[in-house]
C-alpha cells in the first residue's frame, strides 16, 4: 500500500512536464482513490470476521471466573463456598470449597447444544461471510465506475473549456490586428465608423468570453483535486481518443455491478432466515457431562444431564419479518433489472444520438466555415460592411467549438463503456 501511495504522489501531486492523457488519469485515480482503500479496509474487516467466526464455541477463548458466597444464619455457624471456574469453548473445570471442611471437589466435563452439531450460528454466518464479499466487490465496482465516469466526464469538460480558450484567444489575437487596421483607416477616412465598431465590440465581446472561460477552466481544476486527488500540469491534456469499440459488446455490463450486489445482499438476508427458521423449528437439546472428585472423601462421580428448550406458541415475529424484507428486496430487484434493460435501450438511442450530433457538427462546420472565408472575400471586394463578416463570424466561432464538444462528448461516452468491463 505505502508504495501505491509514494507512486501516487509522484503521480499527481506533481506537475508533469509531459501531456497527461485520459487513460494515465483513470490509472493514477484507480491506484489511490478513495473506493480502492474502503475496499482494502473492507476485506481486511471481514477476513478477521471471518477468522473470528472460525473459532466457533472458542472464540472468547479461556475464560476464568471465581465466586464467594456466605450464608449466615442466626445463632449457628455460618456456611460459605468458594468456588472457581474455567470456561474453553464447551469445556470446563471447576473446584469448590465448602466450609464443612470436606475437601476439595473438583469437576471437569463438557456441555454442548446437540442442535448446533447439526446447523449452528457459525455456519450461518461462516455463509454470509461469503455473500457478504461478493456483495461488497460488487460495490466496489458500481462505486469505482461512478467515480471513473465522473472522472472522465470531467475529463471531457476540462478539455472542451481549454479548446475554447485556446480557439477564442488564436481569434482575439487575429481580432486585435483587424480592429486596430480597421481603427485606422476610420481615421483616415477609408472605413465606415460602423465598421470598426462592429470590430470593437467583437473583440470586447470575446474577451469576456475568454475571461467566463478563464474562471471555468480554474473551477475544473479545483475539482480534479478535490475530487479526484488529481493536479493538472498547466493546459496539457491530450485528445480524448475515439475508440472503436462496439458498445453492443458492453451492453451487459451495463448496470451489472448494482444488481449483483442487490443480488448478493438477497443472499445474505436469505441465509439470515434460513437460521431463523432453523432456530424456531429445532429445539435446544443441552447434554451436559461432568466427572466430580472429592479429595477428602476419595470417591467420584460422574453427573449427565439433559435440558429441552423450545419455545411454544410464538408469534414468529423475527422470521416473519425477515420474510417480510426479503419479498420488499425482490421486488425492488425486479423493479430495477426492469428500469435497467430499459435504460440500456436508452443508451443505445444516446450513443446513436451524440454519433449523428458528431456527424451533423461536422458537416455544419465545414458550412460556416465557408461561409466565412466568403464574407471576408466579400468584405476586401468592398460589396458587405464588417459588421456582416462579424454576424458570420459569430456563428463560425460556435460551429467550430461545437464540433470540438460533439467529438469529446461522442469520444468520452465510448469511454465509459470500456470502464464498464468488470472481470469478476
Amino acid at each position: 500500500m505505502k508504495k501505491y501511495i509514494l507512486l501516487f504522489f509522484c503521480l499527481s501531486f506533481s506537475v508533469l512536464a509531459k501531456e497527461q492523457n485520459l487513460e494515465e488519469m483513470l490509472e493514477t485515480f484507480s491506484i489511490n482513490s478513495y473506493e480502492e482503500e474502503k475496499y482494502e479496509l473492507q476485506q481486511k474487516g471481514l477476513l478477521l470476521k471471518e477468522q473470528h467466526i472460525r473459532r466457533r464455541d472458542f472464540q472468547d477463548g479461556l475464560v476464568a471466573t471465581a465466586e464467594y458466597n456466605e450464608n449466615h444464619r442466626t445463632g449457628e455457624r455460618n456456611d460459605y463456598t468458594k468456588k472457581g471456574t474455567l470456561q474453553f469453548g464447551p469445556f470446563f473445570a471447576s473446584a469448590y470449597n465448602t466450609a464443612e471442611k470436606k475437601g476439595d471437589s473438583v469437576g471437569i466435563g463438557i456441555e454442548k447444544n446437540i442442535k448446533d452439531l447439526f446447523y449452528s450460528k457459525y455456519d450461518s454466518q461462516e455463509e454470509q461471510i461469503k455473500w457478504q464479499k461478493k456483495a461488497d466487490f460488487w460495490s466496489y465496482q458500481n462505486n469505482r465506475q461512478k467515480k471513473m465516469i465522473s472522472l472522465i466526464q470531467l475529463y471531457r469538460d476540462y478539455k472542451n473549456t481549454l479548446y475554447e480558450l485556446e480557439v477564442k484567444y488564436q481569434e482575439s489575437k487575429r481580432l486585435e490586428k483587424e480592429e486596430e487596421k480597421l481603427k485606422l483607416s476610420y481615421r483616415l477616412g477609408k472605413a465606415k465608423k460602423i465598421d470598426w465598431q462592429a470590430a470593437n465590440l467583437g473583440l470586447k465581446n470575446l474577451k469576456l468570453e475568454i475571461s467566463v472561460s478563464e474562471k471555468q477552466k480554474k473551477a475544473y481544476q479545483e475539482r480534479f483535486l478535490r475530487e479526484f486527488r488529481i493536479s493538472l500540469p498547466e493546459d496539457k491534456l491530450q485528445e480524448i481518443p475515439l475508440l472503436e469499440i462496439n458498445i453492443d459488446d458492453f451492453m451487459e455490463d451495463y448496470g451489472k455491478a448494482e444488481l449483483e450486489e442487490r443480488k448478493a445482499k438477497l443472499k445474505m438476508q436469505e441465509e439470515g432466515l434460513k437460521y431463523s427458521l432453523y432456530e424456531e423449528k429445532i429445539p435446544d437439546i443441552n447434554i451436559r457431562y461432568e466427572h466430580i472428585s472429592k479429595n477428602q472423601k476419595r470417591d467420584a462421580e460422574d453427573v449427565v444431564s439433559m435440558k429441552l428448550s423450545k419455545k411454544l406458541f410464538s408469534d414468529k415475529y423475527s422470521s416473519r419479518k425477515e420474510e417480510n424484507e426479503i419479498k420488499e428486496e425482490k421486488l425492488l430487484l425486479q423493479q430495477r433489472e426492469e428500469e435497467i434493460a430499459a435504460e440500456r435501450k436508452q443508451e443505445r438511442v444516446n450513443y446513436d444520438n451524440y454519433l449523428s450530433k458528431y456527424q451533423v457538427a461536422q458537416n455544419h462546420f465545414q458550412l460556416e466555415n465557408s461561409k466565412y472565408e466568403i464574407k471576408k472575400l466579400e468584405y476586401d471586394l468592398g460589396k458587405v460592411d464588417y459588421i456582416e463578416v462579424m454576424e458570420v463570424f459569430d456563428k463560425y466561432l460556435e460551429a467550430k467549438i461545437s464540433l470540438e464538444k460533439a467529438r469529446n462528448t461522442l469520444a468520452a461516452y465510448l469511454y465509459e463503456w470500456k470502464i464498464r468491463k468488470v472481470q469478476a
